[in-house]
């Protein structure tokens, strides 16, 4: 019965998708593949090109959801990126997902994140998405858990300014070390949400705040992502572990969080929003930063810090690559 649900919801969200672009989609396997869903997302998307670019994303599949500023305008100018726009709620993300992945992701490595996400793995610096997803088929895994690391500044929200298509670590480079929790009941291997809390429990109270990622699956026709891929359902995921960099909080969060509580879209109607501006609204100058802050260095720092983890295979596969 769930499969039928889930069947009729993938079919109703693509008969309400309109495709923007004309361009060819190949059928090569070979290719990474990424999906995103969009709203208003024109300060962050030239850089979140460039960097996924860089990683080994050779296609785009966007969904835009109502955006009122430059977003549609840019990304039809991007090569090798095929744009779909809906009018439908911005909660029914996941139907939407489903639906495009099942539709231009099946057999394919994808990456599915946010347009302020941005995934690291052990030596992302050094290997691309094709090479690691190499590895990864070499053991029979089809998706790589991350832990959701929200970044920030050490100066008051309204004062982090970003300036688009630059490197958001130059703005928001520290995070929360400790205040992340592990859920009681987690299996490892299961696909479920292993992490919870984090810097938004810490500072807005949101104690049930999902920490965990899946942003990198091969897609089969029996899988399905849950909540944003904050879980995924048939998949055998890797013991190798990256994590997922999270840039939300620059001064434009302020105006993006007010809106977005009044439109009540998001998920349980915006209920986390509600907060983050019931809180931003009682203190302008809230400052994220205390004592126990960890600025970010690179993705070494992170494997000694237990936040990433890797492998004796994996770091011999790596050296390997390298030669």
């Amino acid at each position: 019965m769930k499969s039928l649900i889930r069947l009729i919801k993938r079919i109703l969200s693509g008969m309400k998708l309109k495709r923007l672009d004309s361009k060819d989609i190949p059928n090569n396997k070979n290719e990474i593949r990424l999906f995103l869903i969009v709203r208003n997302e024109s300060l962050r998307l030239p850089y979140f090109f460039k960097y996924y670019k860089k990683l080994g994303v050779v296609r785009f599949f966007v969904v835009d959801n109502n955006s009122t500023d430059d977003t549609v305008k840019f990304l039809l100018k991007q090569k090798n990126t095929h744009v779909f726009e809906t009018k439908e709620r911005f909660d029914r993300q996941a139907e939407r997902i489903d639906y495009m992945l099942h539709r231009y992701g099946v057999g394919y490595w994808c990456v599915v994140v946010d347009a302020d996400e941005f995934l690291r793995y052990p030596h992302s610096e050094k290997i691309n998405l094709k090479q690691i997803s190499k590895f990864l088929d070499g053991k029979e895994y089809d998706a790589l858990h991350c832990l959701l690391l929200d970044m920030y500044s050490n100066k008051p929200l309204r004062l982090t300014y970003y300036k688009k298509g630059s490197n958001p670590l130059l703005v928001t480079h520290y995070f929360d070390l400790d205040s992340h929790v592990k859920y009681k009941d987690f299996i490892e291997g299961s696909g479920r949400c292993k992490f919870k809390g984090g810097f938004r429990d810490r500072v807005f109270g949101l104690s049930s705040a999902s920490l965990s990622k899946y942003p990198l699956i091969k897609f089969k026709k029996k899988m399905y992502i849950l909540w944003g891929a904050h879980q995924i359902e048939g998949a055998s995921v890797s013991k190798i572990e990256g994590v997922v960099l999270h840039f939300k909080f620059f001064s434009d969060f302020i105006l993006r969080i007010s809106e977005e509580a009044k439109r009540e879209e998001h998920w349980n109607n915006a209920k986390q929003y509600k907060i983050y501006n019931s809180k931003t609204r009682k203190d302008s100058s809230v400052n994220f930063y205390y004592s126990k802050s960890t600025r970010f260095k690179d993705n070494n720092q992170l494997i000694r810090l237990g936040i990433m983890k890797t492998s004796k295979e994996f770091e011999s596969y790596v050296k390997n690559c390298e030669k």
